[in-house]
């Protein structure tokens, strides 16, 4: 009898042993990181602009507007939901607050290819480990993104309430989460090679632009980075947005103007570089690097900038948003640096414009069907 009590209590404690070892085995594998890749890895030939933001919770700026801007979409989101559904819906996002350290590499790299028609734009997130695949599969299921195609380890998903024939879509694979224009855009982002072939690069220009970005060594406290190569007009565009987005109407007609009688144009600036420091969620320091072909041309922009700066700090006069800015150059780069204070309250107006707005039902709007879509 002696001998069948050990025997089980041996059975026992071999069966209570495995399932720990089990378990261990398991979470060294779910949580072993996965190799991180540089941005360089999503270069390609029509490569024309490119962009990192670097989400994290050890800088006290970035994390200070992100819980800022989770707070603001949260509030937007449970709205018009039931008691349950809003403390359900609330334990979501303070997962979202805590998850992105854990979950994902704080490198979000953005990308576009091509120009005009054919223009086409990908982001990519790089998870850690296989919970953070995961719990982002867990997420898009809960939010109603739909399944439409399974490629091997990929799952191609259709963003909630677009149109079957419209994208963006979005791509799971086993490390990576990524956002693209189309279909054969998804595929590209996951099966690029870990180490794409030189043949395949944007050229030397462009590389020497993307050098300066300096993405693996950022300088101190920079959040984000963009580089931009000046084709179809994107410079005079770019000017446009920031007339709409500070409300200083006329800017980009003063601004044409002032390069006009410096003897320059849009055109004459070859690419742009932009340097972010988000010091908290009410101001940021931008760092402006506009490349020129000639050391003279880029001391005639350094000119012009400092007659913008000052009428955007007097255009900031009596408002809650305070623009203090200089511009110097440098060989054939000019300089401009830009502080701005007050940006809660342009940041509150933006959340107002693309937050979904009430419908008058218990359903909020699905991501796509906002005004003017």
């Amino acid at each position: 009898m002696k001998q069948r009590r050990w025997g089980c209590t041996c059975g026992c404690l071999a069966s209570l042993a495995a399932l720990v070892l089990g378990g261990l085995a398991f979470f060294y594998y779910a949580l072993r990181p996965y190799p991180l890749s540089g941005a360089e890895r999503w270069l390609q030939a029509n490569t024309q602009a490119l962009g990192v933001v670097r989400i994290s919770s050890t800088d006290a700026g970035m994390s200070d507007l992100q819980q800022v801007w989770l707070k603001k979409v949260e509030e937007q989101v449970t709205r018009n939901l039931s008691e349950k559904d809003a403390k359900a819906a609330h334990s979501a996002f303070v997962l979202a607050r805590q998850m992105t350290d854990w979950a994902f590499y704080p490198e979000i790299y953005f990308y576009e290819y091509g120009g005009g028609e054919t223009r086409k734009n990908v982001t990519v997130v790089q998870l850690r480990h296989f919970f953070g695949w995961l719990l982002m599969r867990s997420l898009l299921q809960r939010y109603g993104f739909t399944p439409i195609q399974l490629a091997g380890d990929l799952t191609e998903l259709r963003i909630p309430g677009l149109e079957e024939t419209t994208g963006p879509l979005v791509g799971l694979s086993s490390n990576l989460l990524v956002i693209g224009t189309d279909e054969e855009t998804v595929r590209a982002a996951v099966r690029a090679p870990a180490r794409r072939p030189m043949t395949d690069s944007p050229g030397e220009k462009f590389l020497s632009y993307f050098e300066d970005l300096r993405l693996s060594n950022p300088e101190a406290g920079e959040d984000a980075a963009f580089l931009f190569v000046n084709v179809d007009g994107r410079v005079r565009n770019l000017v446009e947005r920031i007339e709409h987005w500070t409300a200083v109407a006329g800017l980009t007609q003063r601004f044409e103007q002032m390069l006009a009688a410096q003897r320059l144009t849009f055109e004459d600036i070859l690419a742009l570089r932009l340097s972010m420091d988000v010091m908290s969620s009410d101001r940021i320091q931008l760092t402006w690097f506009a490349y020129l072909p000639t050391p003279d041309q880029a001391r005639r922009l350094a000119d012009v900038l400092r007659m913008v700066s000052e009428q955007l700090s007097a255009s900031a006069q009596g408002s809650k948003l305070t623009v203090k800015a200089e511009s110097r150059s440098a060989g054939p780069v000019c300089q401009f640096s830009m502080t701005i204070s007050g940006l809660r309250t342009v940041l509150e107006q933006l959340f107002s414009q693309w937050l979904p707005k009430d419908s008058g039902s218990n359903e909020a709007k699905r991501p796509g069907h906002s005004a003017g879509q």
